[in-house]
Formats: C-alpha cells, sequence, structure tokens
C-alpha cells in the first residue's frame, strides 16, 4: 500500500507540473508577431473602395469546411479549458485513494482525447494527450502491480523537449483562439 500511494504522489505531482508548464505557457507570449505585423500590413494597404467590395463578395453563410473549424475549435476550447481547470482539480486528488485517483485521471484523459483539435496544432494536441494517456495507464497499472510500473517512462516523455513543446503550442493556442 505504502509503495501505491507514494507512486500515486509521484504521478499526481508529473501531472500538476505538466499543467503549470501548460498554464505558464499560456500566460506567456509565442514571441512570434511576424503573423500580426503581416496582418496589418495588409489590412492597412487596402483602399476603402476595396474594402467594400470585399464586403460584397463576403458570403454570409459559412462553407462546410469553415462550419467543422467552427465546431472543432469550440469542442477543442472546451477540452483546453478542462486542461487549464485540471490544475487544481488534479492537485487535490486524494492520494490516500489510489483507485478514486485513476478515476479522476482516466476522465479528465478521456475528455482530451475526445476533442479534435484545429488541423494547425493537431500534431501537439495529440501529443499532449497522448502523454497523458500514457499517465493514466501508467497510474493503473501502479495501483494493480507496483512493481510493474514505469514511472520513469512517464516521467521522461513528461519532461522530454517535445512534449514540453507542443504543450506551450497548445497553450499559446489556447489563450489566443479560445
Amino acid at each position: 500500500m505504502r509503495n501505491r500511494l507514494t507512486i500515486t504522489k509521484t504521478t499526481t505531482a508529473l501531472a500538476t507540473s505538466a499543467l503549470l508548464v501548460l498554464g505558464l505557457a499560456a500566460c506567456g507570449g509565442s514571441g512570434d508577431d511576424a503573423s500580426t505585423d503581416s496582418e496589418t500590413t495588409a489590412s492597412e494597404e487596402t483602399t476603402p473602395a476595396e474594402d467594400e467590395a470585399s464586403d460584397t463578395t463576403e458570403s454570409e453563410e459559412p462553407t462546410e469546411e469553415e462550419s467543422g473549424d467552427a465546431e472543432a475549435s469550440g469542442d477543442f476550447c472546451t477540452a483546453y479549458e478542462t486542461l487549464i481547470d485540471a490544475q487544481s482539480s488534479l492537485g487535490s486528488i486524494d492520494t490516500s485513494d489510489p483507485a478514486g485517483a485513476v478515476t479522476e485521471f482516466e476522465t479528465f484523459t478521456a475528455s482530451l482525447e475526445a476533442a479534435e483539435a484545429p488541423a494547425e496544432i493537431s500534431a501537439d494536441w495529440d501529443n499532449v494527450t497522448g502523454v497523458f494517456r500514457q499517465l493514466t495507464d501508467t497510474l493503473k497499472t501502479a495501483v494493480d502491480d507496483p512493481a510493474s510500473a514505469d514511472m520513469s517512462a512517464i516521467t521522461s516523455a513528461m519532461t522530454d523537449e517535445t512534449f514540453q513543446t507542443s504543450a506551450q503550442n497548445v497553450a499559446v493556442y489556447g489563450t489566443q483562439n479560445c
């Protein structure tokens, strides 16, 4: 029982650390304002006549592709908010109840996996959710058979530069678009 409690505390600490990375990345900017600069320049260069012409040619109804992106963004934004809110909820998991912790991690991870991220951050979202799936599965294994749980693999995955970069990209996108 002592080993399970230690593994649960360690896993909770790792998850909280990963969420902290997301939270910090969400507070910071990307540092690359080139796209904003080019958008500003392009809009400054249009004449009022061009603006009127473009307004009259725009369709009132979104295309199927646009509405799909809007749905994916809404779905993603809901999951992103869940991810940000998890900083407090996962941090307050009762570590004396390993089975309860597994249930909370499973619910959290399933909600992330159910979301469809927009195409521009899909790979990053898949990486982040994949690491949380690995974390949840490792926690399940630790509760069932503490000797076979590979905590070093999950520690490595959560401290990996690829995960850190993906988490930061997701946080920046979520902050800017949700």
